[in-house]
């Protein structure tokens, strides 16, 4: 882990994007992984797709959207390479 907990947990890249769907009960944290999952940040930093190991810290999002539950997964690389790219914006992530 590159920031502190708090860090990952208040900067997620997807909360404020433009979704025209109904989103309730939503929740960002970051988890251990028990199964792979796929990394739904990683083409928004330009990476390839890749897979998240079990056993993992990754970034989960959840929530029931248009009446159904969802969730995806975002790997710490990729978390890193968001915070670094708000850090050039400007934002000074600590």
């Amino acid at each position: 882990m590159k920031y502190k907990k708090e860090i990952y947990e208040s900067w997620n890249p997807f909360i404020d994007s433009d979704r025209d769907t109904e989103v309730k009960m939503y929740n960002w944290k970051m988890v251990k992984t028990r199964k792979i999952h796929d990394c739904y940040l990683s083409q928004l930093v330009g990476k390839e797709y890749h897979e998240i190991p079990i056993g993992s810290l990754a970034m989960r999002e959840h929530a029931i959207v248009d009446g159904e539950w969802g969730s995806s997964y975002s790997c710490l690389d990729c978390m890193d390479e968001y915070l670094a790219e708000l850090n050039d914006l400007g934002y000074f992530i600590e």
